[in-house]
C-alpha cells in the first residue's frame, strides 16, 4: 500500500490480556507484508473509556515523561508497549513509515474489553480485519494476579485481591484490576460480531498458539491474505509471566534506571539470561483449587455462550485450569 490514504491500521489484535498478544504482534510484525505499530498497545479507540490521568500514579508517570512527537519522530529502541493517544493526528504518526505492507495492524488489548472500541474501529474502518487471542479466563485471572505482584510489588494472596478488586468502585482500565471483567469473552466478542462480518473476525484459543505457533500462525496468515512466511523466528516468547526470586533485586532492577539500560543495550538472548537468574517462571506457581472452582463458576455462562458464538467446544477448560 502506498499514499497517505492507506496509512490507517486495517488490523486489529484486541485482546484478550495475558493471553500471548505481545508474542502474537511480534512474530507478526516479522511478516515482509504486516506491518505492526511501533506502540504496541495505541489504546485510541478505547479512549473514551480511559482517562490517562486516573491511571495508576506508577504507569502515569512513566508515560507522562514521554515525549511522544520525539519517540515517533526517532522510534527508539526498545519500542513503547503502551500509550494513551487521544487525537488522530498524533495516532496516526505511528503509520507513517508504513511502505508497501498490505497489512497495518496494532494491538491494544483494552479494545476487547471497552464498550466503544468496536464502533469507534467500524467508523474509521469497516472492513477492517479484528483477530482475538483468548485464554482459560481462570488461568488469565491468575497470571493477572501474578503480573500485578511484579509489577506493584502487591503482597495480598490471590483470593484477598480478587476481593479487594471486586470490591472497589468505578471499573476502568489500568485503575483496577478487573480480574473478573477481563475474562467475560463473550460480552466482549459479541460486540464486534454485532458490528462486523463473521469473516472479518478470526477467534485463536491461546492453547492451540502455545502448543503450535507455526499452524496458528499459517491460519492468521490465510485470515489476513497474506503469504506464509517461513523465516519467522517462533523460538521467542515475549512478555512472559515472572515474578521477581529476590524481592529486593527485582525492585532494584525496576526502579533503578539500569532495566531500561539493559534493554538498549543488550541482545534478546542476554536479556533472557538476566531475566531467568533474577526472575521465577510463574508457571511453577499453582493456583489453590478453591479458588479455581470459584472462578470457573463465575465464568460458566460466558464460556457456555462463547462457544456457540465461535463454535468451539471449551468444556476442557474447566478441567485444565492452571497457569
Amino acid at each position: 500500500m502506498t499514499g497517505d490514504l492507506y496509512k490507517k491500521p486495517n488490523f486489529f489484535i484486541i485482546g484478550a490480556a495475558k493471553a500471548g498478544t505481545t508474542s502474537l504482534s511480534h512474530y507478526l510484525s516479522a511478516h515482509p507484508n504486516i506491518f505492526i505499530s511501533p506502540i504496541k498497545e495505541p489504546h485510541y479507540f478505547s479512549r473514551k473509556e480511559i482517562e490517562p490521568k486516573a491511571i495508576r500514579s506508577i504507569v502515569r508517570k512513566k508515560l507522562e515523561g514521554v515525549d511522544i512527537i520525539k519517540y515517533l519522530e526517532d522510534l527508539k529502541t526498545p519500542t513503547m508497549h503502551n500509550f494513551y493517544f487521544r487525537d488522530w493526528e498524533t495516532y496516526r504518526k505511528l503509520y507513517e513509515s508504513v511502505s508497501s505492507e498490505k497489512i497495518i495492524g496494532e494491538c491494544s488489548t483494552s479494545y476487547l474489553w471497552s464498550k466503544t472500541a468496536a464502533q469507534e474501529i467500524f467508523k474509521t474502518t469497516p472492513n477492517a480485519k479484528i483477530l482475538a487471542i483468548l485464554r482459560n479466563p481462570v488461568d488469565r485471572a491468575y497470571s493477572h494476579y501474578l503480573m500485578e505482584k511484579r509489577l506493584f510489588a502487591k503482597t495480598d494472596s490471590f483470593e484477598a485481591d480478587l476481593r479487594k478488586d471486586k470490591e472497589l468502585g468505578d471499573r476502568t482500565w489500568e485503575v483496577f484490576p478487573m480480574y473478573y471483567e477481563l475474562g467475560n469473552y463473550y460480552s466482549q466478542l459479541k460486540r464486534y460480531y454485532d458490528i462486523f462480518p463473521a469473516e472479518n473476525i478470526k477467534v485463536i484459543i491461546y492453547d492451540d498458539f502455545k502448543e503450535d505457533r507455526e499452524g496458528t500462525l499459517l491460519d492468521i496468515y490465510g485470515f489476513l491474505g497474506v503469504r506464509p512466511d517461513e523465516n519467522v523466528d517462533l523460538s521467542k516468547e515475549y512478555n512472559r509471566g515472572s515474578v521477581p526470586r529476590n524481592k529486593i533485586a527485582g525492585w532494584a532492577l525496576k526502579n533503578s534506571g539500569l532495566k531500561k539500560t539493559l534493554q538498549k543495550s543488550l541482545n534478546y538472548e542476554t536479556k533472557e539470561l538476566i531475566k531467568r537468574i533474577i526472575y521465577s517462571d510463574t508457571d511453577k506457581e499453582i493456583m489453590p483449587t478453591e479458588i479455581q472452582d470459584a472462578l470457573y463458576n463465575y465464568y460458566r455462562p460466558e464460556i457456555d455462550n462463547l462457544q456457540k458464538l465461535i463454535d468451539r467446544d471449551l468444556s476442557y477448560w474447566s478441567q485444565d485450569s492452571h497457569v
